[in-house]
C-alpha cells in the first residue's frame, strides 16, 4: 500500500551511518543496518520514527495504519545492501 506519509532518512545519513529504510507499513518499519550492535544508532532512529508517528497522528488525513503502537525492526546487512536500499 502506498502512503502519503513516509519516514525518510537522507542518503548521506544512511551511507555514513550504515542504515536504510527497508519498508514501512504505517506505524511499522524495518531498517537495514550494517552494525546490529550499534545500540546508539538504533535508539536514535527508533526515537526519530516514533516522533514522526506522533506528528502523523496529529494530521487530519492520518490513516488507520498509523494509529497503532509503533513497531521498529532492525535487520542486519552489509554496506552494499544498505547502499542499494538508499538508491
Amino acid at each position: 500500500m502506498e502512503y502519503k506519509y513516509k519516514f525518510k532518512l537522507t542518503a548521506g545519513y544512511c551511507l555514513r551511518n550504515g542504515i536504510a529504510v527497508l519498508e514501512q507499513n504505517g506505524a511499522s518499519i524495518k531498517f537495514l543496518i550494517r552494525n546490529l550492535d550499534d545500540e546508539l544508532l538504533k535508539e536514535k532512529v527508533r526515537n526519530a520514527f516514533c516522533s514522526y508517528i506522533r506528528f502523523v497522528n496529529l494530521q487530519r488525513d492520518c490513516g488507520r495504519d498509523f494509529k497503532r503502537v509503533p513497531k521498529v525492526e532492525f535487520i542486519g546487512g552489509n554496506f552494499e545492501q544498505v547502499k542499494k536500499a538508499v538508491v
